[in-house]
């Protein structure tokens, strides 16, 4: 699956700060490069210091059980289920905004297609790259990179990588697996199996960081994937670290984790 900006059509895609509770979806702009369509958006001086996500549309949210239709097409096809997301964004918060506020930090939130039932993704690696541009005057903010939230749950994951202070544009390549050593609760402690297949059975929310620096310029996001593995065979790499049990009447789902 994935995502083609047009001008004047955002696809559903907004900021987010950590608690959600303030959401930009206005002031976007699409840009046109030799790598395809970009989402742009650049007044982060209005926001403050608190970091923001970019947040995906609606169509990446919500149940993401396959029909019994849609399952017997992908097997016929032989094709791996594997959400797909391909953009570059640059971000620019307005003032213009209802619900943003200074002081707030911004993140990408993921669509539709990347929550809901995701226990199939467990083991699998959400990859994307994230490129920005800071004020000279702007301090670095140190946060998670990736927020992932489900079952009244929140874990956080990092990948370290140099920064500077400010006045470059700055790209980073992340590959952030969906093992529970990579991920830890907000209060710093390690999160377990069972913390993050609760998250992965019934997840609301994945949130990627567009806000670095307490100054910034502009803010991108792209080249967007998430693995999800399926029953039929695709001739791809198996997927060994998800489980398929035996369920008890009443349950179902790889884990059982679901009710009938």
């Amino acid at each position: 699956v994935s995502t083609v900006f047009t001008p004047g059509n955002f696809q559903g895609f907004a900021l987010v700060n950590r608690q959600r509770t303030n959401r930009v979806s206005s002031g976007f702009t699409v840009e046109v490069s030799t790598e395809g369509t970009q989402l742009s958006y650049t007044s982060f001086d209005y926001l403050g210091q608190e970091p923001h996500y970019w947040q995906l549309p609606d169509a990446y949210q919500g149940d993401k059980e396959e029909s019994s239709s849609a399952r017997s097409k992908r097997a016929e096809q032989g094709a791996v289920r594997k959400l797909d997301e391909e953009r570059k964004s640059s971000v620019r918060p307005t003032r213009g905004s209802a619900d943003a506020q200074k002081d707030d930090p911004l993140f990408w939130k993921l669509p539709e297609l990347y929550t809901g039932e995701k226990v199939g993704s467990y083991g699998g690696k959400l990859k994307f790259t994230v490129s920005y541009v800071a004020g000279a005057r702007g301090t670095l903010i140190d946060d998670g990179d990736v927020q992932i939230i489900g079952n009244d749950i929140t874990l956080v994951a990092r990948q370290p990588w140099p920064r500077r202070a400010g006045g470059s544009r700055e790209t980073q390549r992340f590959e952030i697996t969906f093992t529970e050593g990579n991920w830890r609760r907000p209060d710093g402690m390690p999160a377990t199996r069972e913390h993050l297949l609760m998250v992965l059975a019934d997840l609301d929310d994945i949130l990627i960081r567009a806000t670095f620096s307490s100054e910034m310029i502009s803010s991108s996001l792209s080249e967007l994937s998430m693995d999800v593995s399926v029953p039929n065979y695709s001739g791809l790499e198996q997927s060994l670290g998800v489980e398929q049990c035996l369920c008890p009447p009443g349950y179902l789902g790889l884990s059982c984790q679901s009710l009938r």
